[in-house]
């Protein structure tokens, strides 16, 4: 079977600017939660996200800038880096729920 020669660039492209932009505003909410309950460890999620949504917008904007004809495909590294980074921050925030649970029963 062949690849389709018809909208699955695009289709690509739109289905990567949504992951994106949720994960963009998944790190602005996690940032304002943070801040405002002090508390470090989503504010860490939330910087991560930021972080790994820059570059993978940066990734993707130099690799089509040096190919433009080329499908703006991700490599397999940067695959990998998103998934270990999200990863990490469910992590960073089950420690912040965890925390801010003991916080409260200790009061």
């Amino acid at each position: 079977m062949g690849r389709d020669p018809g909208l699955q660039p695009e289709r690509t492209r739109q289905a990567w600017d949504r992951t994106l932009f949720v994960i963009m505003l998944d790190a602005v909410f996690f940032l304002r939660v943070g801040l405002l309950n002090s508390n470090i460890f989503t504010c860490l999620a939330g910087g991560l996200l930021f972080l790994l949504t820059l570059g993978v917008v940066l990734a993707r904007h130099f690799s089509s800038a040096h190919k433009p004809h080329a499908l703006n495909t991700l490599s397999p590294h940067i695959l990998r880096a998103v998934s270990l980074t999200v990863i990490i921050a469910c992590a960073l925030t089950v420690i912040s729920i965890v925390v801010s649970d003991i916080r409260v029963f200790i009061r």
